[in-house]
């Protein structure tokens, strides 16, 4: 019914809630990022897709480590070990909003498996990915 109470009541409440989480540029441009980042861990992503999916950044690595723990939550790379090293890559942005990047910067961190990196260079997958919001990373 399209001039219900029922209705307008509803829809007065969708607006008071969506009213009491203001988002400003600054923050949408950091939600879009974090969830580009997140998508670029599948697995199915290229190295130089990744890293052009993150332009405006600013890039830090490969830092490639033969004793390196998985992401938490998991990663297609999984645990580093002598002879299977993992390569981390950072994409950095900074921020003056305090409600997008509290510490001043945010961060991807995108993994890579370093015999992959040099057998395949741009083409190698990246097998983790994840958003940083809070600086600790790097």
């Amino acid at each position: 019914m399209p001039g219900s109470p029922l209705r307008a009541s509803a829809l007065t409440l969708l607006f008071v809630l969506s009213a009491g989480c203001p988002r400003n540029d600054e923050e949408r441009r950091f939600e879009a990022l974090a969830r580009t980042c997140a998508e670029l861990g599948t697995g199915t992503t290229g190295y130089a897709a990744a890293q052009g999916a993150l332009s405006g950044s600013y890039p830090a690595g490969p830092f490639c480590a033969a004793a390196l723990a998985a992401m938490p939550g998991g990663d297609g790379c999984g645990e580093a070990a002598p002879g299977r090293e993992v390569c981390q890559v950072f994409r950095v942005w900074f921020s003056a909003d305090a409600k997008a990047c509290p510490t001043g910067h945010c961060a991807c961190e995108l993994r890579v498996l370093r015999a992959e990196l040099e057998a395949r260079g741009d083409a190698a997958a990246v097998c983790g990915a994840r958003f940083d919001r809070e600086g600790g990373i790097p």
